[in-house]
């Protein structure tokens, strides 16, 4: 049995859609994807001085930086989609990250920390 070993990145943010995939004109970048293994797992357990042992007084995960790194495959609209970018990830919104890889699916709750950066200050000029 083949293992499909792609990754498909989908984030909603607001009803706006990006599409990370090779088959998009959003290209995942060389190690272009860092945070998504498990997050931290916090445990606090408090001691009872007439119990032994002690009891789980608050347990969660810890928030988690994902950092994602793409390039836009698509030349003639670089412009439009850079636009459309900036328009799309707005800080203010609550958003969803979906991610497919190697066939399975998991949504993330998220929020974009900061702004957008583009590597090219000027997509213009190559």
């Amino acid at each position: 049995m083949a293992i499909d070993a792609s990754i498909t990145l989908v984030l909603d943010m607001g009803g706006h859609m990006v599409r990370i995939a090779k088959d998009s004109p959003y290209r995942l970048a060389q190690d272009g994807v860092k945070g998504l293994e498990a997050a931290e797992y916090m445990l606090t357990l408090k001691q009872n001085a007439q119990v032994d042992g002690g009891y789980i007084e608050k347990e969660a995960f810890q928030a988690r930086n994902i950092t994602i790194t793409f390039v836009v495959d698509d030349r003639a609209n670089t412009e439009a989609h850079r636009r459309l970018l900036l328009r799309y990830l707005n800080p203010k919104q609550q958003g969803t990250l979906t991610v497919t890889r190697s066939g399975v699916t998991r949504k993330i709750g998220c929020k974009i920390d900061g702004a957008i950066e583009f590597l090219q200050p000027n997509i213009r000029e190559d």
